[in-house]
């Protein structure tokens, strides 16, 4: 008989598509599964929808929780999945009918105690693919092995996620592995990093069998006004870096790796940061981004970056010159587009990606 795979996927005020994604799991080619939707206190119609699809199909389990957040809701999945193989799906997505048929075929081809595959980012206004992300180094690895392309994993920004993935549940269950309930920003590629210091072998495939829509507005919990942004991407760059116990045989990874983290600092954190503050808490700003800037890695790295886009090279040069005014006076101008003129923001964002 072939091996049951839990899927879990947390749900919370998700009505609009929640029926999309589970018709894409219960429709897959691969039968053996259980779906385990964990309704996290939704305040509409979706935990009602997800008691409808357990009456009509026995593989659907259904629990009801208290609002307590995406990771608390994943663990609950994983303390009740009875599988073989763990998959993990956000509400607001979809799956490729063959996905998890193809992530046990790649999972069981070495007895590989990770399989990770690539994702398509899908345009909610018009359904059309927008970009696929995958590794083209394709192939089962070692612990060691993996560590040679971890680098290119996370450039490729597939190691981030947990949805294109399919994890071994003894790995997961065996070491207590959970998600980080304090963490609402990267307690995905935190729940990797310690999938992969337990794993002993780790699948790679090409295919994109995702489907990770992406709204017009950008997506809400990447875009979260976070205070401390800088603190969690720090922990998870050192996370990262706590892989490599022989550096100096890694040098050229840890290299890319460092250079990635601050490009992140640059590019992003910095400017999102800013959107906590007003003109009157301006002085708190200042000193966030003189902490950000005075950070080790980036002052190691900031003059050696591949910079591409016109936002990265004048948050550089703005960063250089310690120009800290004039960074918070472009996030909170970008800000304002965003809300108030979405075409013109739009427009200009895609300028900017060239």
């Amino acid at each position: 008989m072939s091996h049951k795979v839990s899927v879990i996927v947390p749900v919370y005020n998700a009505e609009e598509f929640l029926r999309r994604c589970v018709d894409s799991v219960l429709k897959q080619t691969y039968d053996n599964i259980e779906l385990i939707l964990i309704n996290d206190g939704s305040a509409d119609k979706s935990g009602v929808i997800c008691d409808t699809y357990a009456e009509k199909d026995c593989r659907v389990r259904v629990v009801h929780q208290k609002n307590m957040g995406v990771s608390a809701a994943r663990n609950a999945g994983i303390d009740l999945s009875t599988g073989d193989y763990l998959q993990f799906v956000d509400s607001d997505d979809y799956v490729d009918g063959n996905m998890t048929d193809t992530l046990v075929s790649a999972i069981e081809r070495n007895s590989a105690s990770l399989v990770i595959c690539g994702y398509k980012m899908i345009d909610a206004a018009n359904r059309e693919c927008i970009q696929s992300n995958y590794s083209e180094k394709e192939g089962l690895y070692s612990f060691s092995e993996i560590l040679n392309i971890f680098d290119d994993l996370c450039l490729n920004l597939v190691i981030n996620t947990t949805w294109n993935k399919m994890y071994q549940a003894q790995i997961i269950k065996e070491n207590s592995i959970l998600f980080e309930n304090n963490l609402d920003f990267g307690e995905d590629l935190s729940f990797n990093l310690e999938v992969i210091k337990k794993g002993i072998s780790f699948e790679i495939i090409s295919e994109c069998l995702y489907n990770y829509i992406i709204y017009n507005n950008g997506n809400t919990l990447t875009n979260k006004k976070r205070e401390n942004k800088y603190e969690i991407r720090k922990m998870l760059f050192e996370k990262q870096l706590a892989l490599y116990e022989n550096a100096s045989q890694y040098s050229y990874q840890i290299r890319n790796l460092e250079f990635d983290y601050s490009k992140m600092l640059i590019s992003i954190d910095i400017l999102q940061i800013a959107n906590n503050y007003n003109l009157k808490t301006y002085k708190s700003y200042h000193k966030k981004a003189r902490e950000i800037r005075a950070d080790r890695v980036l002052n190691k790295s900031i003059n050696y970056l591949e910079l591409k886009t016109p936002q990265e090279i004048l948050m550089n040069s703005f960063i250089k010159k310690e120009c800290y005014f004039l960074i918070y006076l472009f996030a909170i101008t970008r800000q304002y587009l965003k809300e108030s003129m979405p075409d013109l923001f739009s427009a200009l964002k895609k300028w900017n990606q060239g």
